[in-house]
């Protein structure tokens, strides 16, 4: 069994409810999650039911700030 957990911009995170025999699915799933959240998801990881990582997808929002060390 897989499951999809995910993480949000503000550092929580959880799972979904659902579980999931082949791991493409859940994969599936957690691809159109991150990518349907407009930034609200930074991460989204499919696990085995023994806490194998099977597929992480990340999504960092565009707030992240460069700071320019060629001064």
């Amino acid at each position: 069994m897989f499951r999809v957990e995910y993480e949000r911009a503000d550092g929580n995170s959880a799972w979904l409810k659902s579980e999931y025999h082949d791991p493409e699915d859940a994969d599936k799933i957690a691809k159109r999650l991150l990518s349907g959240s407009d930034g609200e998801l930074i991460r989204t990881t499919v696990v085995e039911q023994a806490g194998y990582v099977y597929s992480q997808h990340v999504d960092y929002p565009a707030t992240i700030t460069l700071t320019d060390w060629s001064n």
